[in-house]
């Protein structure tokens, strides 16, 4: 499964607009800082749509990848090939327009 198999199965954004904030990959709460378990009443107290996701066995990312579109940093084909090699740039460029994700600029020709 990826990234993108599991954003598929996500609510619409609408839906999740209150809910996601982020994540902090060298938080106290996240479960590799805490022997694999989840932060006590976290997976308890998550909304009932997220709960196949709750459920759902972790999967492996590349965390500087994570960060550097957390941070909107532009997008380039080895960013997106780090988080899905199946994906181009090219396959994403609607959905940047469509977002109004940053993108470098273009340099005159």
């Amino acid at each position: 499964m990826t990234v993108h198999d599991v954003a598929r199965r996500l609510p619409a954004l609408a839906d999740l607009r209150g809910y996601v904030r982020g994540f902090g990959h060298e938080s106290a709460m996240n479960p590799d800082c805490n022997d694999g378990e989840p932060w006590p009443g976290v997976v308890d107290e998550a909304p009932e749509v997220f709960r196949p996701f709750v459920e759902e066995s972790a999967f492996t990312v590349d965390l500087a990848a994570v960060s550097d579109v957390y941070a909107l940093r532009p997008l380039d084909q080895e960013l997106v090939s780090s988080l899905n090699a199946e994906v181009t740039l090219a396959d994403l460029a609607q959905d940047i327009s469509g977002i109004g994700y940053p993108q470098p600029a273009r340099r005159p020709i």
